[in-house]
């Protein structure tokens, strides 16, 4: 999937603002997991976490978490090494 086309991957995900995702959505979108992480209260907000677990259905997000998990542990493997 590209952001400029289209596709099914992305029926009945709402953006944040406007009528399609944007460079927004995947900022916030970044943030969400990282405040699960350090447990920040991110289940008071559950219009929050269906937006996102409509943006972590997307399989181009799901390969960009993936590629980022690997790289931080890749970093911190080197840093403890």
């Amino acid at each position: 999937m590209h952001c400029g086309q289209p596709s099914a991957d992305l029926r009945g995900l709402k953006p944040l603002i406007g009528e399609r995702l944007t460079i927004g959505d995947f900022s916030i979108g970044a943030l969400v997991p990282t405040a699960e992480r350090l447990q920040l209260p991110v289940q008071d907000f559950p219009e929050i976490l269906r937006w996102y677990k409509g943006l972590a259905t997307l399989p181009s997000w799901q390969q960009a978490v993936a590629t980022k998990d690997a790289a931080t542990a890749a970093w911190l493997s080197q840093r403890s090494s």
